[in-house]
C-alpha cells in the first residue's frame, strides 16, 4: 500500500512539475542546430529528405466540396479557440544576430521588414505561447556582407499541460467540423 502512495505521488508530482525543452540553432558559415545538448547533423538530415519520394496527398472528398474561403473561416475558427487556451507552455525566446548586404541601402530596407516580421512573430507566438522571456536583437552592418544568428528557445511544458492542450485540440476540431462555413455567412 505504501509503494502505491509513493508511486502515485511521484506521477502526480511529474505530471505538474515543468520540463524544459532546448533548441539551440546557430548559425556563423553553416547551421548548427542542438537539442538539448545533442548536436544534429544537418547535412545528413537534407539528404534524407532530398533522397525521400514525394507522394501525392489524397484528397478526401469533403475537401475537394470545400471552397478557401470555407477553409479560411475553418481555420480561423481553430486558432481563435487555441488561443482562449488557459495554460500554455511556457517559452523563452533569445534571438542575437548580425547581418549586411553590400549595399546600405537593401540593409537599411531589409532592416525595416525584419522588424516588422518579429514584431507580427511576437503576436503569433502569443497565441500558442504563455512568453516569459523574449529577447530579441538584430543589429545590421552596413556595406558588408555577414550573416551571423544565436537563436536559443526553452519550452518548458508538462504532462498535465500535454494532457489539458490535447484534450482542448480534440474538443475544438470537433466543434470546427460540426460548423457549416458557406460563402453567404463568411461574406460580411
Amino acid at each position: 500500500m505504501y509503494l502505491f502512495i509513493k508511486i502515485l505521488i511521484i506521477i502526480a508530482v511529474l505530471m505538474f512539475i515543468p520540463l524544459p525543452f532546448s533548441i539551440r540553432l546557430h548559425y556563423i558559415d553553416e547551421p548548427e542546430v542542438y537539442i538539448y545538448r545533442f548536436k544534429l547533423n544537418i547535412k545528413n538530415i537534407h539528404m534524407k529528405i532530398m533522397k525521400r519520394k514525394f507522394k501525392k496527398v489524397k484528397c478526401y472528398e469533403n475537401d475537394e466540396n470545400k471552397d478557401l474561403i470555407s477553409k479560411l473561416m475553418y481555420y480561423k475558427e481553430m486558432i481563435i479557440d487555441i488561443g482562449g487556451i488557459k495554460y500554455k507552455p511556457n517559452l523563452r525566446l533569445r534571438l542575437k544576430s548580425h547581418y549586411g548586404l553590400d549595399d546600405a541601402a537593401l540593409t537599411g530596407i531589409s532592416y525595416g521588414v525584419i522588424s516588422a516580421f518579429l514584431a507580427n512573430m511576437y503576436e503569433v507566438l502569443k497565441i500558442f505561447f504563455s512568453i516569459k522571456q523574449y529577447d530579441i536583437s538584430v543589429e545590421p552592418e552596413y556595406n558588408k556582407l555577414t550573416f551571423d544568428c544565436d537563436l536559443k528557445c526553452i519550452i518548458f511544458i508538462s504532462l498535465a499541460k500535454i494532457i489539458y492542450m490535447g484534450i482542448f485540440f480534440l474538443k475544438t476540431i470537433k466543434k470546427s467540423k460540426k460548423l457549416d462555413y458557406s460563402i453567404t455567412q463568411s461574406i460580411i
